[in-house]
């Protein structure tokens, strides 16, 4: 006598169920290791170890701890804590001399030029209380700007934008004050100048 279900096994169905009991069994096989979840601070420390093997082949010896150059633009810091220091230049780039001395509290601050027929703006603002802006369209050997005037250099911001005769450019942001301990006069700040 012979029975019939009416189903026909088709190897599709018998692939399917195959395929079941190899994804039941599979993690057991495969052990507990296989279903732990990768931590964010794995995540971080191959994706950092990708994205420095990428830097490195594409920019063999770069490094930001001692850059002075940007793109081809170079970058000077600016730091002066005086000792006494008289009529110090705090900047030489690309013609652009800015020179600072300190009287007590307060700095000077001046910008020079040693290219003729050079170009200067400037803008610097006392915190909350002034803002004096100038320029000088025919900058020259023997000209001085003085960079803060009328105001004391007390928590001064300032910034320049100087073009020399020759088609060269430096960019200043620079900052003053006095109320830090041990410093009775600071003058900080960064320079970018192109060409040079």
């Amino acid at each position: 006598m012979r029975f019939s279900s009416g189903y026909r096994y088709v190897p599709a169905v018998l692939f399917a169920s195959l395929a079941l009991v190899f994804v039941a069994v599979g993690g057991a096989v495969a052990g507990p290791e296989a279903l732990n979840k990768i931590t964010k601070s794995k995540v971080k420390s191959i994706a950092k170890k990708q994205a420095n093997k990428q830097i490195k082949a594409k920019a063999p010896g770069l490094s930001v701890a001692n850059a002075d150059t940007v793109d081809g633009n170079q970058v000077v810091q600016i730091d002066f804590r005086p000792a006494g220091a008289a009529n110090e230049v705090i900047l030489d780039l690309n013609g652009l001399q800015m020179r600072a001395d300190c009287n007590g509290t307060n700095d000077t601050i001046t910008a020079e030029t040693t290219v003729a027929n050079s170009e200067i703006y400037f803008n610097t603002v006392r915190a909350g209380l002034s803002e004096t802006s100038g320029n000088d369209d025919d900058f020259n050997p023997g000209d001085s700007l003085n960079l803060h005037p009328g105001q004391t250099s007390r928590e001064l911001v300032g910034q320049v934008r100087y073009v020399s005769g020759t088609g060269d450019s430096v960019v200043v942001q620079w900052g003053s004050g006095s109320d830090i301990p041990g410093v009775t006069c600071l003058t900080f700040g960064y320079a970018i100048g192109n060409g040079g």
